[in-house]
């Protein structure tokens, strides 16, 4: 899961205004669909299709038991001894708004109760029960925003999270916390500093680990003309201390508002960013030292629309997919027209030599979760499925919610499912093609 996650929307429509003299579209960052770090296969039962709505949640909560989730531990003290966020109780109705599967029982999430992100959540039931393992973070202060929860998962026991506020303030003490155990126990970071760079907010918004020592955090820390400025991160221990690598005062990758990142191992990595018209061209950053320094590398124009990423058309890059120093894939997504409506035009570009050639291909959904170089889904309401890496699509069925998808095979996935203040749990045995409604609960 490269989770880090959907609240990037509330930093794309603050952006949107301080570059709105640049350019007359601001689009939001959209969270990346992880590919699972372990593909199983499986055959389940169909159940009711509920694709075409949303089954609103029981107006009655369950009764809680009197049992409560005991609160997870951690060796070192809270900062100033504060509460740490009170625990869900087991028994009680539970929200997903982000879903990692790793297998077809086992995954994590974050979610809470009545629309709250602060908690993270792990099941061993594919989905209808969890359990809450959330870091002992302080809980917010009265006069606080409430938290949420963002970070990575790794696999069943190793997972990072860091808490942040909606309203993107700066917290006292920013925390990375980490479990080797399955979320039964949690450290916080050493060494993590934010407080020498003046930072004007806190979103952090990539995470990623490629084993259990390699970990990067992109942050984003402050915002000025055609600039999103951020701090890159990196740890060595598995989150033990984490050495700041890029932040304003490098200049390096301070242009225009990030949109992904992706390391295929220790040292080579990309990352991608939409300058909303500021910049002409379509760039793909990359690094081959382990972030420490980057370079840009331009994307040829789709064939066939050779003039495509001439004004006035904007243009950018999301959803970077590593599977090799040299394959990959990344989404090209441009808006060709605003008046009357609004026109765009998205293709999919994969390399198989590291960038020295690229070929486009039409891509037909808003979002990308590909599992491996071949097998993939283009999502939005309308769902597409590919088997030959984007070459081509085969619609699959029309939704009329949005979702974050997790997919652990050709068959078997999972998706939190938005219609507008309603959200469910929905889950499919069939590639997508039907939609069965979970009914999330907290276990002890």
């Amino acid at each position: 899961m490269r989770i880090l996650k959907l609240r990037n929307l509330a930093l794309g429509l603050f952006l949107s205004s301080l570059l709105s003299s640049c350019s007359s579209f601001s689009e939001s960052v959209e969270p990346r669909t992880e590919r699972p770090s372990a593909t199983l296969l499986v055959s389940i039962s169909g159940t009711a299709d509920v694709a075409e709505g949303i089954v609103p949640s029981p107006t009655s909560a369950l009764t809680a038991l009197t049992t409560a989730t005991p609160t997870p531990t951690s060796t070192v003290p809270l900062p100033l001894k504060l509460t740490p966020l009170q625990p869900l109780a087991a028994g009680q109705p539970v929200t997903i708004s982000y879903i990692n599967m790793l297998d077809p029982t086992m995954g994590w999430a974050i979610g809470g109760i009545a629309g709250t992100e602060d908690h993270v959540l792990r099941t061993d039931g594919g989905g209808e029960t969890w359990h809450d393992v959330t870091p002992p973070e302080p809980a917010p202060l009265a006069v606080e925003p409430r938290k949420i929860a963002s970070g990575f998962f790794l696999d069943a026991d190793r997972a990072w999270i860091t808490f942040s506020h909606p309203d993107l303030s700066v917290p006292a003490i920013p925390t990375v916390w980490r479990t080797g155990d399955g979320g039964q126990s949690w450290e916080p970071d050493l060494s993590f500093d934010l407080a020498s760079l003046l930072a004007e907010f806190y979103d952090p918004a990539f995470m990623q680990f490629i084993d259990s020592e390699n970990g990067w955090l992109l942050v984003n820390i402050g915002a000025g003309m055609s600039h999103v400025f951020m701090a890159l991160f990196k740890t060595a221990d598995g989150g033990i201390t984490w050495d700041r690598l890029i932040d304003p005062n490098t200049n390096d990758l301070q242009l225009c508002t990030k949109t992904g990142m992706d390391f295929v191992d220790a040292e080579f990595g990309w990352v991608t960013r939409d300058c909303q018209g500021v910049v002409e061209g379509i760039q793909i950053d990359w690094t081959s030292d382990g972030g420490l320094t980057w370079k840009a590398q331009s994307l040829p124009p789709p064939t066939g629309a050779k003039d495509l990423f001439n004004p006035p058309t904007i243009c950018g890059a999301h959803f970077p997919m590593l599977f090799s120093r040299e394959s990959g894939a990344v989404v090209v997504r441009c808006i060709v027209e605003f008046d009357p409506d609004l026109r765009t035009a998205s293709f999919l570009y994969t390399t198989l030599d590291g960038g020295e050639t690229w070929t486009s291909n039409p891509f037909p959904g808003d979002s990308l979760a590909l599992i491996n170089a071949d097998l993939g889904w283009g999502v939005g309401r309308d769902v597409y499925v590919t088997e030959d890496g984007g070459q081509t699509w085969e619609h699959v069925r029309t939704v009329n919610w949005e979702g974050q998808f997790s997919f652990i095979d050709d068959q078997l996935g999972w998706a939190v499912a938005r219609l507008g203040d309603e959200t469910a749990l929905l889950k499919t045995a069939d590639g997508g093609l039907s939609w069965a409604q979970l009914t999330p609960q907290v276990v002890p």
